[in-house]
């Protein structure tokens, strides 16, 4: 199978922006995720934050899973610096956090 071609910076935003629409539920934490937020004390309202106001990084491509996975720097609701990983899956309407630090 082909490697999809990655979504631009401006797409990624524009697409997550789409997903966080109220009544989607649109956001999902992987376990790797969830064990993260309890040590680094973030939580679904910080990562919220975060995807709203934040910025899309280089996206990476993840060979195991077979998806791209985009960085998305900020602050959360303290002011606190906050990235989290996420995978995209627009068609789907999915937002996946796969971590956060």
């Amino acid at each position: 199978m082909d490697r999809p071609a990655a979504l631009t910076r401006i797409e990624a935003f524009e697409a997550i922006q789409r997903l966080l629409e109220p009544g989607l539920g649109a956001i999902s934490f992987v376990q790797h995720a969830r064990e993260q937020a309890l040590e680094r004390n973030f939580n679904i309202r910080d990562v919220e934050h975060v995807l709203r106001t934040g910025h899309v990084g280089t996206p990476s491509w993840d060979e195991h899973f077979r998806n791209w996975k985009y960085p998305v720097s900020g602050t959360d609701l303290d002011g606190e610096e906050l990235t989290v990983i996420v995978a995209l899956d627009p068609a789907w309407a999915r937002i996946t956090i796969i971590t956060g630090f």
